[in-house]
């Protein structure tokens, strides 16, 4: 079953589209590769309204992508809703148990998704609160989609163990929320994120067209509220089956790692289907929030 032909591409218009980011968190180039495959799959009134509420940007979801990392020092309450932490090797997410922050449930990126959803449905907030709304809502989409976003507490998602990559110091966090992307990058796409990003989408619209349609579906029954919990879910569990694994999928990735190709080959497959998840269900939501007049 293919994607429904009312989505259309609108290429890299007004992206802000760069070759080569410098690290930053789930990189600026995971965030933007989120953010561009969403745009691409935007209906009409979707597109529309996107454009509408960041002017800043002209429309660009690319461009403000990772404009919640850069609020973070001023807006400090933020910083627990870039993430969800679960008990070491439990290897699942519960709300309840999860989603809690200072006695507040719902303090958790599962819970902003849900937040900034419900905002942007409300057409009575000010337009300020709304462009934030989907600034947020963006970002934390590609969030929730990286599996480390979703790790254990003792290593606050694999911040504290660190290690080499390729000869590189660093830690297991970064080297999912970036350097692998840039070995892909750099190795196969020259550097040139617009043909990275071109890769994305001729995937979703051929090979994983059946993935995609799947993608879209969960047991909520609107992919608005409850979906987010379920792929906080599918988040810890490859987090459990690939980031804390070595190569052979057994051996557990230690403090002083020493990682290499092998990790890097059977985990980029990985990385690459989240990018394109959290960009199909980006698109899913905003689109349901801005549906094409009948």
């Amino acid at each position: 079953m293919r994607l429904p032909l009312s989505l259309f591409l609108i290429g890299l218009i007004g992206c802000g589209v760069v070759a080569k980011v410098p690290p930053l968190r789930w990189g600026a180039v995971g965030h933007s590769l989120v953010a561009s495959v969403a745009q691409s799959f935007l209906n009409t009134s979707a597109l529309d309204a996107v454009t509408w509420l960041l002017p800043e940007s002209n429309g660009s979801m690319a461009a403000v992508a990772s404009w919640a990392d850069h609020v973070r020092d001023n807006y400090t309450w933020s910083g627990q809703l870039h993430y969800i932490n679960t008990p070491d090797w439990v290897c699942n997410y519960s709300y309840g148990r999860d989603c809690i922050w200072g006695g507040v449930l719902g303090f958790c990126v599962d819970g902003a998704i849900k937040n900034y959803t419900l905002r942007l449905l409300d057409p009575s907030l000010p337009f300020f609160q709304l462009n934030e709304a989907l600034k947020f809502l963006i970002h934390f989409l590609g969030d929730i989609h990286q599996p480390l976003h979703c790790g254990f507490t003792s290593d606050e998602g694999g911040n504290t163990l660190k290690g080499k990559f390729n000869g590189k110091e660093l830690n297991l966090h970064s080297l999912w929320d970036s350097y692998m992307i840039y070995e892909r990058l750099d190795n196969d796409f020259s550097g040139d994120q617009a043909l990275y990003l071109n890769y994305f989408v001729s995937q979703i619209e051929g090979s994983w067209n059946n993935l995609a349609t799947g993608w879209m579906t969960c047991n909520s029954p609107t992919p608005m509220f409850d979906c987010s919990t379920e792929w906080g879910t599918e988040s810890i569990t490859a987090a459990c089956q690939y980031s804390y694994v070595e190569a052979d999928g057994i051996t557990h990735v230690p403090n002083d790692f020493v990682l290499g190709d092998d990790y890097y080959q059977r985990n980029i497959p990985v990385i690459e289907y989240q990018i394109a998840k959290a960009g199909v269900r980006l698109a899913q939501i905003l689109n349901a929030i801005f549906p094409t007049p009948a």
